[in-house]
């Protein structure tokens, strides 16, 4: 009876020893870690970390950047901290712990979010976009992208700008007209991503590929295309704006001869599988015309000229070459579309042999 009573005393025991044992085994021992997050020298609330992207391991800052991870693992792990703000910008940074003891990291800093914004030049359809400079002491390049929708990241973004020093925090970019563009900056350091800004759009208006076409700037037009004849501009007679384009013909019946007025655009680009859109008003009055050439205009590219316009006025022949216009022509409007035909530059030209022929708001745009 006695040996009984001694072995049901040892069992229990034996089995507690073993449990021990068991919790001593090298490399079960967890940890906890806790800590501060800082940014923009103050702590920052609703941080997302996790350990190693695990679940288990998840948890947000509060309301004074503190938070507090349980139960780790000891070893090499890598703490990930990432905060992302309404407007769709984030920043994030990872540390690498040794974990054997509880930790308590009370100095963690974030870098400070980059917020872009951008201005659009409407006359040249540059926009300017600009952004706040990171903090980062790691900081490695920003890089600039752009994509046609909103849902724009490194991999579905045109890069359009890369640059190595944080001070670098502007740039501008040629837009087309009719075109609406998304934009967003990545801050990176060697590793990747520290964080990305917000995402911001610029819309385009009606860029005219013919500079001065408006006949606003009398210096900016004789300046930038060539003219052939009496060319003026006019402050009379104009249907837009407050001036016009003028091209004064001398005829001269009694010998058969003219002078034919002309203005011509230098030698523009343009792409060839794009389709684009000529248009401009004109009026005249009565008077002499020559009747081969009264309104005639073209472009030339490869060295053969294509459109071939000619407006013939209607009247009545003063002979086999002259037309008499006995009315006048209030201001009429005339467009034509067209494809280039191929790569290379175009020029266009445009001459008239009427007495008095006006033009205005002359454009030449890409059909969207």
């Amino acid at each position: 009876m006695k040996k009984l009573t001694i072995l049901c005393f040892l069992i229990p025991f034996i089995l507690m020893t073993g449990c021990n044992k068991e919790e001593e085994i090298p490399g079960s021992a967890t940890y906890d870690i806790s800590g501060k997050l800082y940014m923009n020298t103050l702590p920052v609330k609703n941080v997302k970390l996790n350990i190693d992207d695990l679940e288990q391991y998840k948890t947000t800052t509060d309301d004074e950047g503190r938070f507090l991870i349980e139960n780790v693992s000891a070893g090499d792990h890598k703490l990930n901290a990432v905060f992302n703000d309404n407007d769709q910008s984030f920043s994030q940074r990872s540390f690498d712990l040794v974990v054997n003891t509880d930790l308590i990291l009370n100095n963690l800093k974030l870098p400070n979010p980059v917020t872009i914004s951008c201005t659009l030049d409407s006359l040249t359809n540059i926009v300017t976009i600009s952004w706040n400079k990171s903090d980062a002491e790691d900081f490695r390049e920003y890089k600039l992208y752009s994509h046609s929708s909103s849902g724009l990241d490194e991999t579905t973004g045109t890069l359009e700008h890369v640059a190595t020093d944080a001070n670098d925090t502007i740039m501008e970019i040629q837009l087309e007209s009719y075109t609406k563009r998304y934009f967003r900056v990545f801050v990176m350091n060697d590793m990747g991503q520290l964080g990305g800004s917000n995402i911001i759009s610029a819309t385009s208006s009606f860029i005219n590929l013919l500079t001065y076409g408006d006949f606003e700037d009398s210096a900016g037009f004789f300046a930038t295309w060539e003219v052939g004849g009496n060319v003026s501009i006019v402050d009379s007679n104009q249907i837009n704006g407050d001036y016009c384009l003028l091209l004064q013909s001398m005829s001269d019946t009694a010998n058969n001869s003219y002078t034919v007025c002309s203005f011509t655009y230098p030698q523009i680009l343009l792409q060839q599988n794009e389709e684009y859109e000529l248009s401009f008003w004109y009026k005249w009055k009565k008077g002499i015309s020559f009747w081969m050439y009264p309104l005639y205009f073209y472009y030339t590219q490869d060295n053969e000229r294509f459109l071939n316009v000619i407006i013939t006025p209607p009247g009545e022949y003063y002979d086999w070459s002259w037309i008499l216009i006995e009315e006048d022509l209030e201001w009429t409007y005339y467009s034509v579309r067209f494809y280039p035909n191929s790569a290379s530059s175009v020029q266009f030209y445009f001459e008239g042999s009427i007495d008095e022929l006006y033009f205005d708001d002359l454009k030449l745009k890409k059909v969207m």
